[in-house]
């Protein structure tokens, strides 16, 4: 099954994070440690990947099934722009401006590569099979073991900021294992965070 998730942060306050499955908002809870906002760390970023981890040997940090339509904003999209993305078709597949403002940083489609719409942050892959079946067109397999796309960021990724993504798991991850959809920050000083699906078992 397919599913839209997007995850947007404005401000730094818990209340300013909106979390969506399938166009709609979902409630959620936060951190009390120091350092939650997803903003923070990164402008220290080396690599943000899709599907995985930069310079990680375990599986557990691995996707395993399909991601289409990976889409980041430089803002904090609202509810009704959540709606969008979630009943987003083929006629703006390959549209950076999906929103219309102006506020699409890159866009994903893993059509056939791990290539940017706009040109500016094209991926690097590892043993990612692009042309299967997709949410939307064709979309990318990720085998729960290797796999990722990793693109340098820039100050464009600083702010504010929205991730948005299809996923089709094969499989739930294991117990405590978490399954990383896009995950970014600096790595080496333990700051990374991302967007996953996480199985925090009993």
């Amino acid at each position: 099954t397919w599913y839209h998730i997007a995850i947007s942060f404005n401000g730094l306050s818990a209340t300013d994070v909106g979390m969506y499955i399938n166009g709609l908002p979902v409630s959620y809870t936060t951190s009390t440690g120091s350092g939650w906002d997803g903003r923070a760390q990164i402008s220290n970023t080396l690599d943000t990947t899709i599907g995985g981890l930069a310079n990680s040997s375990g599986g557990d940090n691995y996707l395993d099934g399909q991601i289409d339509q990976v889409r980041f904003f430089n803002k904090a999209i609202s509810d009704a722009e959540a709606v969008i993305l979630g009943n987003e078709t083929t006629a703006t597949a390959s549209d950076i401006n999906v929103l219309n403002d102006g506020s699409g940083v890159a866009l994903y489609s893993l059509d056939y590569d791990a290539s940017d719409a706009g040109g500016n942050y094209n991926g690097t892959p590892t043993d990612v099979n692009f042309g299967v079946d997709g949410q939307i067109n064709w979309g990318a397999s990720f085998n729960g073991s290797s796999s990722k796309i990793e693109f340098t960021t820039d100050s464009n990724f600083v702010n504010d900021f929205t991730i948005s993504a299809w996923i089709n798991m094969s499989q739930l991850p294991a117990s405590s294992y978490l399954y990383q959809v896009v995950a970014w920050g600096d790595e080496a000083a333990g700051e990374r965070r991302s967007l996953g699906i996480w199985n925090g078992g009993s």
